[in-house]
């Protein structure tokens, strides 16, 4: 069973959100482990506000989270979990994410009642309705 955990501010101010999944889980459900992961626990650092959503995309390579702080990260999910990308254009708290399935894109809805399309390439806002 998946969890996500919310720890508290770090001394910089930043939210850390973990995403894990315990060995015995698997163990318990007799699924073998087949993920190319470095670890199973993900440290993912930088929002300044409580994450309020969170995505992987289709591939399963890239995950985005929306926060509290109007803004959406975009991080690589093997290796050190790099932050690519920061969008940035709501008014209010990003509520919601959604990658197409292509995972070129990402829809966004905020508190501003606002929907945007972003291109998860370039970080480029490409509609807001």
């Amino acid at each position: 069973m998946a969890l996500v955990e919310k720890r508290p501010r770090s001394p910089t101010g930043e939210t850390q959100l973990v995403v894990k999944k315990s060995k015995t889980d698997l163990a318990l459900a007799g699924i073998q482990r087949t993920s190319a992961l470095t670890a199973p626990i993900m440290s993912l650092s930088g929002h300044g506000g409580e994450v309020l959503t969170f995505r992987f995309d289709p591939s399963g390579k890239f995950c985005a989270s929306g926060s509290h702080d109007k803004d959406i990260f975009l991080w690589e999910v093997f290796g050190d979990c790099k932050n690519y990308g920061v969008l940035r254009g709501h008014k209010q708290a990003v509520l919601q994410l959604q990658w197409s399935p292509d995972s070129e894109n990402i829809w966004s809805c905020s508190a501003d009642k606002t929907v945007m399309l972003w291109d998860a390439e370039t970080g480029k806002r490409v509609k807001k309705l």
